[in-house]
């Protein structure tokens, strides 16, 4: 949800549409959290989610 509204309002070449902006003026009213926490979901956004993970097999 808050990397479709970052998504929505975030406009990169624009100076006063920033993610702060996003944060403290559209994000912060709707769902209550500290801008860490923003920070911090848009971080685990960003990182390659791993699906093939090798588990050892007995054969």
């Amino acid at each position: 949800m808050v990397q479709q509204i970052l998504k929505n309002h975030y406009e990169p070449e624009r100076q006063d549409r920033n993610k702060l902006w996003v944060y403290r003026h559209i994000l912060q009213h709707q769902y209550p959290m500290s801008q860490r926490t923003f920070f911090r979901y848009l971080s685990l956004s960003e990182q390659p989610q791993q699906t093939n993970i090798n588990y050892p097999t007995l054969f």
